[in-house]
């Protein structure tokens, strides 16, 4: 700690901005060891979770082992955690594996929310103070550990936000990141594809404000229709993302149904056509 101040010292800071980089830094190590401590506890409680959403998953995996593909093309779209429990078990190194990834992307997104909580509040308390509550909220970091898509879809969430809105000028090296996170994130969960919409419009009216309100519009039709085309067809992947059956299952939550009605509804479920019926 005391070679950490004198760095500060040796940048020819002044006074105060070494206070600053100082309390900084002793923050971000007592958030860590805090962060350490909810993971141990947490892991010790549950262990590596296996049942549930990720029986799906693994069952998944073996499927595509065999076989070479999916049982159903949506499986695309949560692939990321299918292809790491495929690893697992290729190489036979074990789900442990997988649960040091999910963890060290969740203190990945654990840091950069601090960088942007300092950037917006410009105090050092204020910031630690919100990373502590992100770190205790027990029922957001309990994923860490369970093979679902939760952990790693929340982190690279974070992770991409913040990476956004800490951008100061747009270079070719931020666009990258950006757009690797956004593939990455389209292939966890389906609504990853949402934050291309929210990051564009973001993107497009912070950085680009000299074009004019005429080409802007025409430029953000365009995309509008672009976006429409890519979820449109996304959706007719099938599976569980067909929206008329819920309504003829009496399905309430996670795939679970309670009864068997005869409705009308469309024969295509699995469109923007679906969701607006």
């Amino acid at each position: 700690m005391r070679e950490k101040k004198q760095f500060f010292l040796l940048q020819g800071l002044p006074k105060q901005q070494v206070a600053q980089g100082w309390t900084k830094y002793l923050n971000w190590y007592n958030l860590l060891l805090l962060w350490a401590l909810i993971q141990s506890l947490l892991f010790n409680h549950s262990g590596i979770v296996t049942i549930l959403e990720a029986d799906k998953y693994i069952t998944e995996a073996h499927y595509f082992i065999n076989d070479g593909k999916f049982y159903s093309p949506n499986y695309w779209l949560y692939s990321t955690e299918i292809f790491l429990i495929v690893a697992a078990l290729k190489l036979h190194i074990g789900f442990i594996f997988i649960v040091i990834i999910q963890l060290s992307l969740n203190l990945l997104a654990t840091w950069m929310f601090y960088k942007l909580a300092f950037q917006f509040l410009q105090s050092n308390s204020l910031a630690f103070l919100a990373v502590l509550f992100f770190i205790i909220n027990v029922r957001y970091q309990v994923y860490n550990t369970y093979l679902f898509t939760e952990s790693i879809f929340y982190s690279l969430s974070i992770i991409f936000s913040c990476k956004l809105l800490l951008i100061r000028k747009v270079n070719f090296k931020d666009i990258t990141i950006l757009v690797l996170l956004l593939f990455v994130l389209c292939f966890t969960r389906p609504t990853g594809i949402l934050f291309l919409p929210a990051a564009s419009v973001y993107l497009f009216f912070h950085f680009f404000r000299k074009l004019s309100i005429a080409l802007k519009m025409l430029i953000l039709s365009a995309a509008m229709i672009l976006f429409l085309f890519i979820m449109d067809n996304l959706l007719k992947l099938g599976g569980s993302l067909d929206f008329m059956w819920p309504f003829r299952t009496e399905n309430i939550i996670c795939g679970v149904p309670t009864a068997e009605i005869k409705i009308d509804s469309l024969p295509d479920g699995n469109s923007l056509a679906g969701v607006l019926y």
